[in-house]
């Protein structure tokens, strides 16, 4: 190969890596969400619920732990955060 070739397929890893990393994030984002209590305060809800619908800020907000009435669920004991 190369050093051409081998910059890019360095890229195209590079991009699918990344691409898969924000596809993660939005999914963890719409899990989020549903684990939501729906109580007051509503940031968590807020925050979520706008980054359903934009895809790009989804996948930032979905790797970012909000804590504000998560429902979490440890060994069996479910816990609000």
């Amino acid at each position: 190969m190369h050093r051409d070739e081998k910059a890019g397929v360095i890229g195209i890893l590079m991009i699918l890596c990344f691409g898969i990393a924000a596809a993660c994030g939005w999914v963890m984002n719409i899990y989020k969400f549903a684990k939501c209590d729906f109580k007051a305060p509503y940031k968590a809800e807020i925050i979520r619920g706008i980054a359903l619908p934009c895809a790009p800020i989804g996948a930032i907000i979905g790797w970012i732990h909000i804590g504000d009435g998560e429902v979490v669920k440890i060994k069996g004991k479910v816990t609000q955060e």
